[in-house]
């Protein structure tokens, strides 16, 4: 300490520099804030302190990215120190999958972007995922840093199955229609479907196919599946003045098809 050149004392001090970490979290489309304490370490602070955001400026949780912010430390409600640092603001990722009785478990790096996070960082499911049974299952992405847990991001695993298609023999090998080798309604509009192989139709009998499902150049599942192509007999008939109509189930041979189908001409045209 100096008065004009003078030196009144020179008193020993202590400067603490501290650490700031980026925080991770969640998309969140109701905006829910961070805690700013998890930006830093609050043991680097003296007991009292409180932190906030600087000018308490929400951080846009809304959509993913690096965020920059700045917290500031007070204490007494005065300002100690302001500590730049970034939120990171994750997306979850819808994951496609098959049912399977074996209950196998997806990838949980599959179901967030790992570009997003430290390399070196691993992924697992909060708790196991129900792949035996379809239909859409929420799950929570558990992120970590080591032994370090950086976030838990809830997502969802969509488990699809295929659905077994009934066609008819063509000659000419006409292709059926991997729409109706699956459930449309389980993906995104903009999906599209194609056999991962030719069918053979040939051929009458039960033809396994595998449907991949993209979603513009990306692969979501893919999804194996059955095409029943099936014959048709000629049923002959006596001249019969009083038009009695032949049975259409004879034209057929009906365990090709699912118990409880019937069966009619179509238009039910005499």
């Amino acid at each position: 300490m100096k008065q004009g050149d003078k030196v009144l004392v020179e008193v020993p001090s202590t400067v603490r520099v501290v650490e700031s970490y980026p925080k991770y979290v969640p998309v969140d489309p109701a905006k829910k804030q961070p805690d700013p304490k998890e930006n830093i370490n609050p043991n680097d602070f003296p007991t009292g302190t409180t932190f906030e955001y600087k000018d308490n400026t929400p951080v846009d949780t809304t959509t993913a990215g690096e965020k920059d912010v700045t917290v500031v430390a007070k204490l007494n409600g005065q300002p100690i120190a302001e500590v730049p640092a970034k939120v990171v603001v994750v997306d979850p990722k819808t994951q496609y999958v098959v049912a399977d009785p074996s209950k196998p478990q997806p990838d949980a790096s599959k179901s967030i972007d790992p570009e997003q996070y430290p390399d070196g960082t691993t992924f697992e499911y909060k708790t196991p995922v129900d792949t035996t049974t379809p239909g859409e299952k929420d799950v929570v992405v558990v992120a970590k840093d080591g032994e370090d847990k950086l976030v838990e991001v809830p997502t969802k695993v969509k488990v699809v199955q295929g659905n077994p298609q009934i066609v008819p023999v063509d000659e000419g090998k006409k292709q059926p229609s991997p729409e109706d080798s699956i459930d449309p309604n389980d993906y995104p509009d903009d999906a599209t479907f194609e056999y991962k192989e030719e069918v053979d139709t040939s051929t009458p009998g039960d033809k396994k196919v595998t449907v991949v499902v993209k979603q513009g150049d990306k692969v979501l599942v893919e999804v194996p599946s059955t095409v029943r192509v099936v014959e048709s007999y000629p049923k002959y008939v006596p001249v019969d003045p009083a038009k009695k109509q032949p049975d259409p189930k004879e034209n057929i041979n009906p365990n090709d098809f699912p118990t409880g189908t019937t069966f009619e001409y179509k238009d039910n045209t005499p």
